[in-house]
């Protein structure tokens, strides 16, 4: 059949004709979008669906952001006993959980994402990984760690050898400012404006045996003025918060979890009202109804993306075009309050914390450079995502880079050393605010990253 020709003899195309020219270049779109449009899938299947799957994202959210802070008690025990000993329960999670994982896990993702070490790679509470099974052992391994460390916590703390009591507010300290040349560089702030009394401080060391010196350190680091000013009261409010938050939030997981799975096993959920069946404490298998219509959704989703030439219809509750822009703002602002943290401690001559500090910000550059490439393949990534709506495969990589490694490591470091900063005002709020952006990130990031179902290292 002769092709029709224009009046120059080019031949005329039909629709069907340039359908099939375009069709290569959205499939090669859609490439750089699939697994971001199975996170918005689900996402959207969970806030859209039936109450019981909407319950359950929130209480996964709620239980993920309990754990995070749960396991600040691997840190807790060098507060309490000696810094090194936090080795051991980290290397008994990396030798074990790596056996224990539901997936082929190398030591490698371990060390790039510390975050599996306390969460399962590939599983989901929602069920939402493809053959998930169960995961009780890694549990099981989690849950004895931390609470081996509650126990040495308390342990150590009941342990009232060379307790000495801080100034108060009444108190007049009779010593020269020589006596503090014997305490710790990160005491001398602290000691020379009479938090406590050095002599105390020494007999404290000196009763107790070098597995438990730390709990001197911790009892000097918690001193401060108790005038009633604004910053004393704060002081004393955070201190003691940051020291029974990670057993606190322990206690209510484990609470929530059994008392969950107890009225599921026992069919009592009904009778109560609850249709919860998120699986507690890695006891969810695949949720095959649950991601066939997941598997729905992404095909809608897909289906509207061609349609739209590139783009969602932004229906969500919050819009693509603010829920980017304040994801992206959240990233900048957690990342800024750690090199604010480095600078703190820095002027504050912590030199050890700002060595860890900045060696965390590094590989955290290292790797999320690594993802990106250079500053221009990041822009275009961003671009992409913002024209379609959706982030791209590649900026979500970039992004978990930062919220699996960077924010847990800053995280625990953060939290060890606001105890020894208290005597500067701004070194302990930028404390405060680390711990506080790191918590919501790795919440975030535990609920997006792995309970959604989508690995994005595959």
């Amino acid at each position: 059949m002769a092709k029709t020709k224009t009046p120059q003899g080019h031949p005329v195309q039909n629709h069907s004709q340039q359908a099939l020219q375009r069709q290569p270049l959205q499939n090669q779109q859609l490439d750089r979008f699939q697994k971001s449009m199975r996170l918005k899938a689900a996402s959207d299947q969970l806030r859209n669906n039936e109450l019981w799957e909407w319950r359950d994202a929130y209480l996964v959210q709620f239980l993920a952001a309990l754990e995070v802070v749960s396991f600040l008690l691997v840190v807790q025990v060098g507060l309490f006993t000696q810094g090194l000993f936090i080795l051991v329960p980290v290397l008994l999670l990396v030798a074990l959980g790596k056996c224990l994982h539901n997936a082929n896990v190398d030591y490698q993702t371990l060390l790039r994402n510390p975050i599996y070490l306390m969460f399962p790679k590939k599983y989901s509470a929602l069920g939402l990984y493809d053959n998930q099974k169960p995961v009780w052992g890694f549990y099981g391994l989690t849950i004895l760690v931390r609470l081996s460390c509650a126990v040495a916590v308390v342990a150590s703390w009941a342990d009232q050898t060379g307790h000495f009591k801080c100034a108060g507010s009444h108190t007049v300290l009779s010593y020269g400012s020589d006596s503090c040349s014997e305490v710790p560089g990160f005491l001398q702030k602290a000691c020379s404006q009479q938090f406590f009394e050095p002599s105390a401080y020494q007999r404290c060391l000196e009763s107790r045996p070098w597995s438990k010196e730390n709990y001197c350190n911790w009892q000097a680091a918690i001193c401060f003025p108790t005038d009633g000013t604004f910053f004393s009261v704060c002081s004393k409010v955070a201190l003691m918060l940051l020291s029974l938050a990670p057993s606190l939030c322990f206690t209510l997981f484990l609470v929530i979890s059994l008392f969950l799975m107890f009225l599921f096993q026992s069919g009592l959920q009904k009778s109560c009202g609850l249709q919860l069946k998120a699986g507690m404490l890695g006891s969810k298998p695949e949720a095959k109804d649950l991601r066939r219509k997941v598997g729905n959704q992404e095909t809608v989703l897909k289906q509207q993306f061609e349609a739209n030439s590139g783009k969602l219809d932004d229906k969500s509750l919050v819009p693509f075009s603010m829920m980017f822009p304040l994801s992206l703002l959240l990233v900048f602002f957690d990342v800024g309050s750690d090199v604010n943290l480095l600078v703190t401690f820095l002027s504050g001559q912590h030199y050890g914390f700002a060595a860890a500090q900045l060696a965390i910000l590094c590989v955290s550059v290292k790797l999320q450079v690594d993802e990106a490439g250079d500053l221009q393949s990041l822009w275009t990534e961003v671009s992409r995502s913002w024209g379609a709506k959706v982030e791209t495969d590649k900026l979500l990589k970039i992004l978990k880079s930062e919220r699996l490694f960077e924010a847990p490591a800053s995280f625990l470091l953060a939290f060890y050393s606001c105890f020894f900063t208290n005597a500067e005002t701004w070194a302990m709020l930028s404390c405060c605010v680390s711990i506080l952006t790191s918590v919501y990130t790795m919440a975030t990031a535990v609920f997006k990253d792995i309970h959604l179902g989508v690995d994005l290292e595959d």
